[in-house]
């Protein structure tokens, strides 16, 4: 556990400006910014006590509003979790899982809406910064039921430490629990069950490991204009990649993948900071478009997003993944299909890796 100081609240470059017309103005004139706060920040420490004096009007009660999300800020950000992360363990893990549940099972004895896990991503971030891809699964064949093999690889991954486990929702939690009750219920239950439903036991809530969910701190202590309320993973990660100098110089240059940068099974030199030519980063998730064309079977406009267009079903990854079990498609396709999993999925840790580091980097904690 680290014993730096950390700041419990750290606000940065914050605005709050109204859009007003003065009184005796006529309707058509153009309204004017009342800039109530323009730009503050500062950093408040655990013991410690921050007094704002101004005159009447100044901007005081509207800071505080600010801070506490009772107003959406025009600019800048507010992070409320310096003692929070204090509190994780290195070597952090940071999982993802894809999985499936559909009306008609893909096998038999299961129910309507019974989830199949067949994919997951794992990213490690190391106590001295060291950040790598360590591992992944994915089975889609099929008639090859997936959950126990799923949690054989999860289990190989997490067990050699006691780094904390973070997950971006609760997602993660359900899909442990039910993979624990299908093996309790299953007609032929595998030799080694009694152990894998112990360690995933241990990950769930009010387990003795239970996963750490980001989602939750992001929804409770991470506020940016940018995200407009929203606590999305595609959309916090814009937002602090925005904000992160940090971030633009690590992953500004093509070192994602590469001999001498940060280990991927499925990228090859890449370049997460794209600049829009308008100073910000590109939406990571827009620059793998591609992918999810294949994902679905079919081109996507330009504004268009893969997990958006099938929301209904439960997202591209379980699109893909009912094609591979039904479509009658040839090995080159299956192929193209299984690589854009593997990178979405890669990707889906990796930002909750690149959040962690932004948000150090906002705080200005260590490594």
């Amino acid at each position: 556990m680290s014993t730096e100081r950390q700041a419990i609240l750290s606000v940065r470059d914050l605005k709050m400006h109204f859009q007003i017309r003065d009184e005796k103005a006529w309707p058509w004139t153009p309204m004017r910014a009342l800039k109530a706060v323009d730009g503050i920040s500062f950093d408040l420490y655990a013991g410690e006590t921050l007094g704002v004096v101004g005159e009447s009007g100044c901007g005081k009660s509207t800071l505080a509003r600010a801070i506490l999300n009772l107003h959406p800020a025009t600019a800048g950000s507010i992070v409320w979790m310096g003692q929070e992360m204090a509190q994780w363990v290195y070597p952090y893990h940071f999982i993802d899982f894809e999985t499936s549940g559909v009306a008609l099972p893909f096998f038999a004895g299961m129910r309507p809406y019974e989830q199949i896990a067949f994919q997951f991503s794992h990213h490690v971030m190391h106590a001295d910064g060291r950040v790598e891809h360590a591992g992944e699964f994915l089975m889609t064949e099929p008639v090859a039921f997936p959950n126990f093999e799923f949690a054989r690889a999860l289990k190989a991954q997490l067990e050699n430490d006691q780094g904390t486990v973070f997950m971006w929702s609760h997602h993660e939690n359900t899909i442990l629990t039910k993979i624990v009750d299908q093996i309790a219920k299953a007609a032929n239950r595998p030799p080694d069950g009694a152990e894998l439903s112990e360690f995933m036991q241990s990950l769930v809530k009010r387990g003795n490991r239970a996963m750490y969910d980001l989602c939750t701190l992001s929804k409770e202590a991470y506020f940016h204009v940018s995200t407009k309320g929203s606590s999305s993973i595609k959309k916090v990660l814009p937002a602090v990649m925005a904000t992160s100098p940090r971030l633009r110089k690590e992953y500004g240059q093509a070192t994602y993948g590469a001999p001498s940068g940060i280990p991927s099974k499925n990228y090859s030199g890449y370049a997460w900071w794209q600049d829009d030519g308008k100073g910000k980063p590109k939406d990571p998730y827009s620059l793998l478009k591609s992918y999810g064309e294949d994902l679905l079977g079919e081109t996507l406009l330009p504004s268009e997003d893969p997990d958006d267009l099938v929301v209904a079903e439960g997202g591209a990854a379980t699109t893909a993944y009912a094609r591979l079990q039904f479509e009658t498609l040839n090995p080159a396709t299956r192929a193209k299909i299984n690589e854009a999993l593997l990178r979405y999925c890669e990707l889906d840790t990796l930002a909750m890796v690149m959040i962690v580091q932004g948000w150090r980097d906002l705080l200005e904690m260590p490594r």
